[in-house]
């Protein structure tokens, strides 16, 4: 006989600073639309509570052996997303979400993504991707001078996704301002890390195809890597737990 067990395999917390400790109350963080389909499609479950989520992944076990079977869910396409917000709207302007001056120009919501790139068990801190969030069906202005085309009045843009194909290509017109306008449909396509090539200029953009974080305060990508180790026992406790820490102003 076998059965189907399911193990955790990772887990995100994310806290805040109040006066003189750190809390999770009014935290929330829950799947994207696309993420729930995703574990339902792979048999994943999650588990939420205030300031976490538990992602627990299909694991068989033949017989009475205790040894277990991974099913790795994901192929390298495929990544989770998950939304933040809070409960209590009044507390996000009491904390410190933007590392310096020049990010508050990116907006919400903020980008952090969790991979884990050691063997080892500590947690791995949520990494903050100074990257503008652009919706799915958007333009993004690109001033003249900025991508070496100071003399040029018409010219083409091309948008790549993480595996270098081209997903989108366009000709744009220098607005009297100086501006080259690059527009895009991708409503489509994968929600995740584009690039925006147009002239000398290469930029990172994040676009949120199926505009599913219009509304949070941050949005994590989770992304597979190896470093992540399925539990191989009933017994393990083995898990990536991922974090963050929100400083308050």
């Amino acid at each position: 006989m076998v059965i189907t067990w399911h193990k955790k395999l990772f887990s995100i917390n994310v806290q805040y600073q109040t006066t003189g400790a750190s809390s999770q109350a009014g935290v929330l963080l829950e799947p994207s639309d696309s993420t729930l389909l995703l574990l339902e499609k792979h048999n994943m479950r999650y588990r939420m509570s205030p300031g976490q989520i538990e992602i627990f992944v299909a694991a068989l076990q033949p017989g009475t052996s205790s040894a277990l079977t991974p099913v790795f869910p994901l192929d390298k396409n495929e990544l989770l997303f998950f939304k933040l917000n809070f409960s209590d709207h009044s507390l996000p302007g009491k904390l410190k979400f933007f590392a310096d001056t020049a990010s508050q120009d990116l907006g919400f919501p903020l980008l952090y993504t969790g991979t884990k790139t050691t063997s080892s068990s500590a947690a791995v801190a949520l990494h903050y991707e100074k990257t503008k969030v652009l919706p799915g069906i958007g333009s993004y202005l690109v001033k003249a001078s900025d991508a070496g085309l100071s003399s040029t009045t018409y010219t083409t843009f091309n948008l790549s996704d993480r595996n270098g194909k081209i997903v989108g290509s366009a000709g744009t017109f220098k607005n009297s301002d100086g501006y080259f306008s690059c527009s895009w449909d991708l409503h489509l396509a994968s929600t995740g890390i584009y690039t925006l090539e147009i002239g000398s200029l290469s930029k990172t953009v994040f676009i949120d195809t199926k505009n599913e974080f219009t509304n949070a305060l941050e949005l994590i990508q989770i992304t597979r890597t190896e470093k992540v180790k399925y539990p191989s026992t009933i017994n393990s406790s083995s898990f990536v737990n991922f974090t963050q820490t929100i400083q308050k102003l």
